[in-house]
């Protein structure tokens, strides 16, 4: 998460949009699976959290990726593992993740909103 979000620092925010609707879209995909697999959803946990990092990540680099993260839905999708009260561990990591969203400076304009 890391990497790609110096890498998306470093070349600008279209690659960093770029980079925000791909990851977006895999973790909607993963979503889908555990959709259709319940059972495997404690198992893939790890990973949502491991996209919600690097949405986060890319989200708190500017205005730019802070709009695509949430026209991908994948701040839904991160407020969704907040709700989810089927996993307490998720729960509190994805609460995290929303917490340094939240104060990461410099605050932009999109995630102000």
């Amino acid at each position: 998460a890391g990497t790609l979000a110096a890498i998306s620092k470093h070349l600008g925010p279209v690659f960093a949009v770029r980079c925000t609707h791909s990851v977006a879209d895999a973790w909607q995909d993963l979503s889908r699976t555990i959709e259709v697999n319940p059972e495997e959803k404690r198992a893939l946990s790890t990973v949502s959290i491991r996209f919600a990092s690097t949405i986060v990540d890319l989200a708190c680099l500017g205005d730019a990726s802070m709009d695509a993260a949430v026209s991908s839905g994948a701040t839904t999708l991160l407020l969704d593992l907040i709700s989810d009260s089927s996993d307490p561990l998720m729960q509190v990591s994805a609460l995290d993740l929303l917490e340094r969203m939240a104060t990461t400076i410099p605050m932009h304009g999109s995630r102000a909103r």
